[in-house]
């Protein structure tokens, strides 16, 4: 695995969590849209291994045209 690969996996539990400890503490946090986007091509690009391993839970329904940040928190099981 490239060290490209390797840090794209390792990244988006970190940005999930981050997330989650936002939304605990109530403080609005706003995603950076990039690293959505590659966090979201990367967990894709791993099929059902993270769902299967309970890494992630299942995708909450959003709208196809909803922000990047969104469509990302969506798929790994948060209610954006």
């Amino acid at each position: 695995m490239s060290v490209d690969m390797l840090l794209r996996v390792v990244s988006w539990d970190p940005l999930t969590h981050s997330w989650d400890i936002a939304q605990a503490a109530g403080i609005d946090v706003e995603l950076p849209a990039d690293l959505c986007e590659i966090s979201l091509n990367t967990i894709k690009s791993m099929g059902e291994g993270p769902r299967k391993m309970k890494l992630i839970t299942d995708p909450v329904e959003i709208a196809d045209d909803a922000p990047i940040a969104d469509r990302y928190l969506a798929y790994v099981g948060r209610q954006p």
